[in-house]
C-alpha cells in the first residue's frame, strides 16, 4: 500500500533540508532500548541480555536512503570485505576458502585458517575515528555532514519492567538498529594493514579470518604470527579488542 502524495511530499521536503543542513532532531536520536535475557544464561549480568533498540521510524527511513547512495562512495573497500555489500555475499567468501584450501590440499602443502572475534566491535566504534577515515573516500560534504550529527548526541535509555533509566549522551560507539551502521563499520575498519603475500584475508562486517598458504609449517607459524601481530595493533590503535576466548 503506497502512501498519499502529499505524505511523500513532505518526507521529501524534510529529509532535503535535514541533508542540507545536516540538523537531525533529537527525538530521532533517541531509543528505547528493550532487554531481553539470553537462555541458559546467569540473569543478573548485562552480556546475558539481548539489546533491542526502538528509534523513530522517518529516521529509519532516511538512513535506508542513503545507505542505498552511499554504496556508490564506498567503492574503496577491499574486495575481502563482503558485508552489506551489492554483490556481495558471505557465500563467495566461503567458496573462495573452499577452493583455497582444497586447492593446497591437493597438492599436500599445509594450510592454517584463524578466525578472529571482536567484542563488541560496533559498540567500540570511535566517531572521531570515523571523522578521519573517511577522506579516503572522499564522501560528499552533504552526506559526511549528516553521519557527523547522526553518530553525535545520541540519547539511549533503558526499559525493565516499565522502569526507565536517565537517558544518557553516547560519545563512541553506533546503533546497532539502524541500517547505516553497517557501512559506517566498514568505513571504520577499511584500514587493515598490508599482510605478508602467503596470508589471505576473508571479512564479513566485524568477522575475520586470516588463510596462512605456504610450503612449509614453520613459514605458516612466522608469517601468521606476524600477521595477527598487525592485526593486534591495528585493533588496539583504533579501540578494538580481539576476543581471545572466541578466536
Amino acid at each position: 500500500m503506497e502512501a498519499p502524495s502529499n505524505l511523500l511530499n513532505l518526507l521529501a521536503t524534510i529529509f532535503t533540508f535535514i541533508l542540507r543542513t545536516g540538523y537531525i532532531p533529537l527525538p530521532w536520536k533517541t531509543s528505547k532500548t528493550l532487554m531481553f535475557p539470553k537462555p541458559q544464561k546467569p540473569p543478573n549480568t548485562v552480556s546475558s541480555n539481548c539489546l533491542i533498540q526502538l528509534t523513530s521510524t522517518i529516521s529509519k527511513t532516511l538512513e535506508e536512503i542513503l545507505v542505498q547512495r552511499l554504496h556508490i562512495h564506498l567503492t574503496r573497500l577491499p574486495i575481502h570485505q563482503a558485508g552489506f555489500r551489492p554483490s556481495f555475499s558471505i557465500n563467495d567468501q566461503l567458496l573462495r576458502l573452499n577452493n583455497m584450501i582444497k586447492n593446497q590440499y591437493n597438492t599436500s602443502k599445509p594450510s592454517c585458517l584463524v578466525l578472529f572475534d571482536l567484542e563488541n566491535a560496533f559498540d567500540r566504534v570511535w566517531h572521531q575515528a570515523i571523522i578521519y577515515k573517511r577522506q579516503a573516500f572522499r564522501l560528499p560534504v552533504t552526506y559526511f555532514r549528516f553521519i557527523l550529527n547522526f553518530l553525535s548526541k545520541r540519547l539511549p535509555y533503558i526499559t525493565i519492567n516499565k522502569t526507565l533509566s536517565h537517558p544518557t549522551f553516547l560519545h563512541c560507539g553506533i546503533p546497532q538498529e539502524s541500517s547505516l551502521s553497517p557501512l559506517l563499520y566498514l568505513l571504520f575498519a577499511a584500514d587493515l594493514p598490508a599482510l605478508p603475500s602467503n596470508i589471505h584475508t576473508f571479512q564479513y562486517t566485524d568477522d575475520t579470518a586470516f588463510l596462512a598458504l605456504s610450503s612449509s609449517i614453520q613459514h605458516i607459524n612466522r608469517t601468521l604470527n606476524g600477521a595477527i601481530t598487525l592485526l593486534n595493533s591495528c585493533c588496539s590503535k583504533w579501540g578494538l579488542t580481539i576476543n581471545s576466548h572466541k578466536t
